[in-house]
Parts: C-alpha cells; structure tokens; sequence
C-alpha cells in the first residue's frame, strides 16, 4: 500500500504541475518502473544463488550461447541474441573467458569470424541456471491466466513500440 500511494502521490504531483498530463498514463509508468526493479531484484537473488560472484548481465550472454543448438554463437550474434552494444559484448566474453565458462573457437569457414562457446563449466552453471530462471519466471506469473498473460503481452508490446518510437519524430 506504501507503494501504491507514492506512486499516486507522483502522479497527483505531476498532473497538478501539468493539468495536460494523464494520471492513469503517468501511474502505469511508476508502477512499471517498480515492478521492473522488482523483477531485476528476484533475478539478481535467484541468480547469485546459482552464479555467485558473476554479475546479472552474464546472464543474458550464457542463456544465448546455452540455448543455441551448437552452444556457439559470434560475437555478433551474441549482441543481436541479448541487445548488448558490441563493445559490451567483447568485455562479457572477456569475463566469462577468464572465469572459465566461455571459449574462444575460430570460425569453421572464416578467419574474420571468432566465435564464442560454453565451456563444460559453463554448461554446467546453465544446466542450473536456466531451470531456475524459468522457474521463477513460471512462479512470476502463476496469478495470471492464460488469457490475462496473452492481454498483458500484447499490452506491454503497444508500450514497447511507443516507447521505442517516442522522440524519433514518429508518432
């Protein structure tokens, strides 16, 4: 209840500022900016449980390389898989190579190319890691129905795209 009448209260403070401003428009964005830290907060717990002393974003770079058939993927690839900008990518790999969870293989068919593998180590903290995550996932929306979760997505996908659209010029 604390939450929900900060957030209230932030929207009352904005649109008394700006009588323009949609209170209902301006709560559903506080409410997603906690329920985001909330869920950043169970994946960190659940993730330090399994990858203690490595940071959330290895996350992202071990689920990519897990989930892929081969368990191998570029550098590229691997930034188109977790939305990480390049230079991160090439930074992760470090870590994860050092920490021993990743390997650095040549490409089969070209030089230019090197590619980026699990480790069995590595597969092993994903064997863990995974399961978990899904889990928690699966518990995160277990007090929904299917229908809701469908409606939700969809939702959050229309936010998604104006997000993503806003300050582009487009409309």
């Amino acid at each position: 209840m604390e939450n929900e009448d900060k957030i209230d209260r932030i929207a009352t403070q904005y649109t008394s500022r700006y009588p323009w401003a949609d209170h209902q428009a301006i709560r559903m964005y506080f409410r997603l900016e906690l329920v985001s830290d909330s869920l950043h907060a169970a994946a960190i717990r659940m993730h330090s449980s399994i990858l203690s002393g490595h940071k959330a974003w290895s996350v992202a770079v071990l689920r990519a390389l897990y989930l892929t058939p081969d368990q191998r993927l570029s550098h590229a690839e691997i930034g188109n898989e977790t939305r990480v900008p390049p230079a991160n990518v090439t930074y992760q790999v470090d870590v994860l190579e050092r920490d021993g969870l990743v390997v650095r293989v040549p490409h089969p068919s070209d030089r230019r190319i090197t590619m980026v593998e699990l480790t069995p180590l590595g597969e092993s903290f994903c064997d863990k890691l995974l399961p978990a995550r899904a889990e928690l996932i699966t518990e995160l929306g277990s007090e929904f129905t299917e229908d809701e979760k469908v409606l939700f997505n969809q939702f959050l996908e229309r936010l998604h795209r104006r997000a993503e659209a806003s300050g582009n010029g487009s409309d």
